[in-house]
């Protein structure tokens, strides 16, 4: 039992210098927060930019058929030849 033991004990102190410390969860932490600010910000920016670009395009009420395109022709001229 007792090497079991010492064998368990030479294994995790192997292994504890290489565990994240709370200094490396709060950095890691502090960097998610800001990617998460970040990207909502973001999101939130493409969002109103959509919704401007929609609501810009579409007219509301009724609108007038737009008018019809008129084009007058010359009248054509006729060649007259003198003898």
């Amino acid at each position: 039992m007792e090497t079991r033991l010492t064998s368990l004990e030479a294994r995790f102190d192997a292994i504890s210098p290489t565990l994240a410390t709370h200094a490396d969860i709060a950095k890691v932490e502090s960097t998610l927060i800001k990617w998460f600010a970040g990207i909502s910000i973001a999101t939130i920016a493409v969002i109103l930019s959509a919704m401007s670009f929609y609501f810009s395009t579409v007219h509301l009420g009724v609108t007038q058929p737009p008018q019809p395109i008129i084009i007058h022709l010359p009248a054509p001229i006729t060649a007259t030849h003198k003898n």
